[in-house]
């Protein structure tokens, strides 16, 4: 049920009462680049910044639609402490910022290992 629908007034759950995800969302800035999973066309690889990340997702801001179930490659920067920089992430939804840009939410495959989420957000 969506808060909207919920007709009880004051015994209306709060917005973190309906928080359901099953891992912490940790906030990042890290400049990245993105293009469809199946493409090698330098044409379809775009600028891109990860603002936060789980071990089950991440969100994007972009500067482009993508249309959701969309499998992308994720490049991330060089750092030596990090074993993982490449990812792979399906597009679950897209919004459209004020300012024009897109926050692009995505899910992995299967979820990350602990100290690759730490490696990440380090």
């Amino acid at each position: 049920m969506f808060p909207e629908d919920d007709q009880r007034g004051a015994d209306t759950p709060t917005m973190a009462a309906l928080e359901r995800r099953a891992w912490v969302r940790y906030p990042v800035d890290l400049n990245s680049s993105c293009q469809p999973a199946q493409s090698a066309d330098p044409a379809q690889r775009w600028s891109a910044t990860i603002c936060d990340l789980s071990a089950g997702g991440l969100r994007l801001r972009i500067n482009r639609p993508l249309d959701r179930g969309l499998l992308l490659r994720i490049e991330l920067p060089s750092n030596k402490r990090r074993a993982v920089n490449m990812l792979l992430a399906r597009i679950v939804h897209a919004t459209q910022t004020e300012d024009g840009e897109w926050l692009v939410g995505c899910a992995f495959p299967s979820p990350l290992r602990e100290e690759d989420v730490r490696a990440l957000i380090a």
